[in-house]
């Protein structure tokens, strides 16, 4: 028969081994950060798209409002000219840049894209060092692939995607989940140790 501290010990374990793997892998979701301005209809289809089609995983930053969106949003076509796209096809609004776990580029994708399922094939994506970028061509997407060594992806993402202090972050469910099985594991185990008193 399994004694109170074993199982104890056997709970508090297994709530350990979570927590851990879940911060290590983090939770595999993705996010969408829009550059865009406020009197672009296409911004904004683009981002009421996301917002009801991916609640939480947008963000939209307004180049015409806020100055250091707009030099963020320069920062990143340059980056992308300087890696074989032409010029002359980067620099269109919407510009949105598919990130995984805050530490991976997906895809970078010119145009205001509503289809779920183009979305759902991006994020679906294992993380790679070679990116596609899609831009508009008349009525169809031509993609050009650029190489951006995993170093260069993090640094991009932590000096030109910057979520306002106000945003939920991204990581809100790498927190979130842990924290619910410590909550759990501790309901259990006080549960367990009250019932053997009674």
């Amino acid at each position: 028969m399994v004694s109170g501290k074993s199982m104890v010990v056997t709970v508090l374990a297994l709530l350990l081994i979570a927590l851990v793997s879940t911060l290590a892998v983090g939770d595999g979701s993705s996010f969408f950060y829009i550059f865009g301005a406020t009197t672009c209809p296409y911004c904004k289809a683009l981002d009421q798209f996301f917002t009801q089609a991916y609640p939480g995983k947008s963000y939209f930053c307004k180049a015409d409002l806020d100055n250091a969106c707009l030099q963020n949003f320069r920062a990143v076509i340059g980056l992308l000219a300087t890696k074989g796209v032409p010029q002359e096809e980067l620099g269109g609004i919407p510009t949105t840049l598919v990130i995984k776990d805050w530490k991976y580029i997906l895809a970078v994708v010119i145009g205001a894209i509503t289809d779920k399922n183009f979305w759902n094939n991006i994020t679906s994506r294992t993380p790679s060092e070679k990116i596609q970028v899609f831009v508009p061509e008349q009525s169809m997407l031509k993609a050009y692939e650029v190489s951006i060594s995993f170093d260069e992806q993090q640094s991009i993402i932590s000096r030109y995607l910057i979520l306002p202090q106000s945003s939920s972050s991204p990581f809100s469910e790498r927190v979130l989940i842990p924290v619910l099985l410590i909550g759990v594991g501790v309901a259990v185990v006080a549960y367990a140790l009250i019932g053997r008193r009674k």
